[in-house]
């Protein structure tokens, strides 16, 4: 089983969004809004199999607050809109140019 640790970063006054550090023991895995999502993307391209279980907890705590397989949490993302508060939607890479 994969355990992330996730770390707030101090919010900087031009980021609108809060990003995370998603840590697997001394590693860095990745920053990132979603961290636990795509830290599941970074563990894929590296090799992980899909079918490993993945938890993320924060950083200090022995609670989990998500738990998925690799391949699933890959898949998704959160997502938002003004009408709409976030919930989890299916993760569209953006196109390279």
């Amino acid at each position: 089983m994969i355990i992330i640790d996730v770390v707030a970063l101090p919010l900087r006054a031009e980021q609108q969004h809060q990003r995370w550090q998603a840590w697997v023991g001394d590693e860095l895995i990745c920053t990132s809004r979603t961290p636990f999502f795509a830290a599941a993307r970074k563990l894929l391209e590296h090799g992980t199999v899909p079918d490993e279980d993945i938890t993320m907890r924060h950083k200090g705590s022995d609670r989990l607050c998500l738990s998925s397989t690799v391949g699933a949490a890959a898949k998704l993302t959160v997502t938002e809109d003004e009408r709409v508060g976030p919930r989890q939607g299916k993760y569209q890479p953006y196109p390279s140019d």
